[in-house]
């Protein structure tokens, strides 16, 4: 496959199974169905865990948690997504706290992200395009609705940066159930508007913001320090990040353009 092809000897593959620890005598008991957690909030910390017990088996020394900057740093793209409701799923606290779980569990893997300083455009772009085919990229998944529908739905926000990407790095368009980018006004209430608009207006208050203005507008920035994360390095990222976006919507997409002219 593509990967023993780019990177020979350079990866490992581990099978993990997961399976319910029968409940030892005085554990608390599960809460029943209609008081449990209804979200995935938790799916992060399974994802970390079993990169860990995958690198663990493989003796080796890290475990890569590969996601772009911009949604690594976990910036609500509105008010209405800050906290909770903002992804931080590969936030750098929360993959330095992981790893001091690894540490004291006497693990010799860390989980690393090596992409933490650049953009979806520049990953697409720099590191995958020089490596695999516009096939090979294509069959790769953004959508976090993916498994529910038989294409990737192309109006979630890990769906709009992909498109923003693969614009930039000038690839093949990609075929999505909805086509938000290209006509908004056909989507307007629905989600998908809702989340190009704050994608875009986002990257237009960046674009013209200083980088103090940048930190006092997203405060949650700071909280990366604690993590050893480069806090100016990260503002430059997304400063690059919001040039990308705004050069394609203006020069590909007119009519999403026309949302933050």
């Amino acid at each position: 496959g593509a990967l023993d092809r780019q990177w020979p000897g350079e990866w490992a593959a581990r099978a993990c199974e997961i399976e319910p620890k029968p409940p030892a005598e005085g554990a608390l008991p599960s809460p029943p169905p209609r008081e449990r957690e209804p979200s995935r909030r938790c799916r992060s910390l399974l994802f970390m865990a079993l990169a860990l017990a995958a690198a663990e088996a493989a003796q080796v020394d890290e475990a890569y948690l590969c996601e772009n900057g911009m949604l690594t740093a976990g910036l609500p793209f509105s008010a209405a997504r800050a906290g909770s409701m903002s992804t931080h799923s590969t936030h750098p606290l929360a993959v330095a706290l992981m790893n001091r779980v690894a540490e004291a569990c006497g693990l010799r893997a860390r989980l690393v992200n090596p992409f933490m300083y650049q953009t979806k455009s520049e990953l697409i772009r720099d590191v995958l395009a020089p490596r695999l085919s516009p096939r090979e990229i294509q069959s790769t998944v953004s959508c976090w609705a993916v498994g529910r529908t038989n294409r990737q739905c192309g109006g979630c926000v890990p769906c709009i940066l992909r498109q923003i990407g693969m614009a930039w790095a000038e690839l093949p368009e990609e075929a999505y159930m909805t086509n938000v980018m290209e006509r908004p006004e056909q989507y307007v209430g629905a989600n998908a508007y809702g989340n190009l608009v704050d994608v875009l207006r986002q990257a237009e208050q960046v674009a013209r913001q200083s980088d103090e203005e940048v930190l006092l507008s997203q405060p949650g920035l700071l909280s990366l320090q604690v993590a050893g994360v480069d806090i100016g390095a990260v503002v430059a990222m997304l400063r690059r990040h919001a040039e990308q976006t705004l050069t394609v919507v203006r020069e590909r997409y007119r009519h999403a353009a026309r949302l933050i002219e």
